[in-house]
């Protein structure tokens, strides 16, 4: 079975439309601190990856370097204890099936944009409304990303910052497809 992709990267955009004529996620790297929990720059593959994917998408950088599905409504980065980073992704999910019949059809769920189809919460008042969110936690494999590398300036390569975001949405994508496909609406056969 095919699954939906979670994250997509805009690789012609990003180049097309670049001030410096490279890259436009170039030009954000280089104002996002790559710094671990000593103020120093990062030699974690990780916590790279995260920051690099954390600035390809909004609110950091709009027009996105990196898309997500419609159902994605949010994605930040988290550290545990022990130092291991994972992206935190929450979905538009539909309400569990008893709760959805407990508050019968005056309730309002998400509305979705008829443009660009993404899901969101209902703007007015005038009725109650209940929606709920899937929130997936996914450990980056630090293995398999790059190391980090920076100039001298302590700007980050733009190559292995993109490389290590390209790794890393191929991680989530792993991960993240089965879970939007099964939230997805069933079709009558």
């Amino acid at each position: 079975m095919q699954y939906p992709d979670a994250f997509t990267i805009d690789e012609r955009y990003d180049r097309v439309h670049a001030s410096d004529r490279r890259s436009r996620f170039g030009v954000y790297l280089a104002k996002q601190a790559f710094l671990d929990l000593d103020d120093e720059l990062t030699t974690d593959p990780a916590l790279f990856a995260a920051v690099g994917l954390e600035t390809a998408m909004p609110p950091v950088m709009t027009p996105a370097y990196v898309n997500t599905h419609r159902r994605i409504l949010e994605v930040c980065s988290r550290r545990d204890d022990d130092g291991r980073v994972a992206i935190e992704v929450d979905l538009a999910s539909s309400l569990p099936s008893p709760a959805a019949r407990l508050l019968g059809w005056e309730w309002r769920s998400w509305h979705t944009d008829q443009a660009s189809g993404r899901y969101f919460a209902p703007e007015d008042n005038d009725r109650p409304a209940a929606y709920s969110r899937v929130t997936l936690r996914i450990p980056l494999d630090r293995r398999r990303l790059p190391e980090p590398r920076y100039h001298r300036d302590g700007t980050p390569s733009v190559a292995v910052a993109k490389e290590a975001v390209q790794l890393a949405v191929l991680q989530l994508n792993g991960t993240l497809g089965e879970p939007l496909a099964a939230l997805a609406p069933r079709r009558a056969a």
